[in-house]
C-alpha cells in the first residue's frame, strides 16, 4: 500500500511526537478527520518507524450501548421502541400490525462512494425473516432505493453479523460478514439509511452496535 504523508512534526520533552504541520509545511493542530474510513497510520524519523496503528476516520459514529449516538436518528412510526443494553441499541416493534422503520439521516454526506458499517442482530420471534431489513433510499419512498431483507442476507439465527453497504452514483452493494456480496442497482441519490421492522411479525427486535459512515 502506498503511503501519503498527513503532517509533520516534532517530539516534545516527554517524547510524545506532535503533528503540527500539514503536507505543505502549513501550522495545524493535529490530524483532522475528513471521513477517509479505515487509517493505518504510522510515524516514520529518519530510520525509526512506529507499529502500525489502525483506525476509522467517519463522518458518523453509533457504537450502540452506552455509547450510541441518537442524533440524527429517525422514528418513523411511534410504534418501534429504542432501549440499549451495556454493548448495543435494541429496536423493538410494539405493535405487529404496524410497519416500523428507524432512519439515519445520511443526506449531508455527498461524497461517492459512501460507506455504512455496522454489526446487526435480528429476531422476529418466528422463523419468517422475510420482512426485517435494512435499506437505504431518497425520502420515504423505497422507488429507485435498494433493499435487503434478513432473507436476502442468508440471516436464519439472532447471531451477530457485520454488514458493510458501498454507495455509488448507480449502485448500492452490501457485504455480509466479508464474504458474500449483493449489489443492487438504484436510481436515486439515497439521503436515507433504514432499519426497517415488517408488520405481522410481533415483538420482532433489531439489534445494532459499532455503525460507522464515511
Amino acid at each position: 500500500m502506498a503511503r501519503r504523508l498527513i503532517g509533520t512534526g516534532t517530539t516534545n520533552s516527554q517524547g510524545v511526537a506532535i503533528m503540527n504541520k500539514d503536507p505543505s509545511g502549513n501550522p495545524i493542530t493535529g490530524y483532522t478527520g475528513e471521513g477517509r474510513g479505515k487509517l493505518q497510520i504510522i510515524a516514520v524519523s529518519g530510520n525509526i518507524q512506529s507499529e502500525i496503528y489502525e483506525l476509522y476516520d467517519v463522518q458518523y459514529k453509533d457504537l450502540g450501548g452506552s455509547k450510541g449516538n441518537d442524533t440524527d436518528w429517525t422514528v418513523n412510526d411511534m410504534t418501534v421502541d429504542r432501549t440499549t443494553d451495556s454493548t448495543c441499541t435494541i429496536l423493538t416493534q410494539t405493535t405487529a400490525s404496524t410497519f416500523t422503520n428507524r432512519y439515519l439521516n445520511i443526506g449531508k454526506y455527498t461524497n461517492r462512494p459512501l460507506v455504512i458499517e455496522a454489526d446487526i442482530s435480528i429476531d422476529t420471534g418466528s422463523d419468517d425473516r422475510t420482512g426485517q431489513s435494512v435499506s437505504v433510499r431518497y425520502g420515504a419512498s423505497s422507488t429507485g432505493g435498494a433493499t435487503w431483507t434478513a432473507s436476502n442476507l442468508g440471516i436464519t439465527t439472532t447471531d451477530w453479523h457485520h454488514i458493510k453497504i458501498i454507495v455509488t452514483e448507480t449502485t448500492a452493494t452490501l457485504t455480509i460478514d466479508d464474504t458474500t456480496s449483493i449489489p443492487r442497482d438504484i436510481t436515486v441519490n439515497p439521503n436515507r439509511f433504514y432499519f426497517i421492522l415488517n408488520q405481522d411479525v410481533s415483538q420482532s427486535t433489531i439489534k445494532y452496535r459499532n455503525l460507522i459512515v464515511y
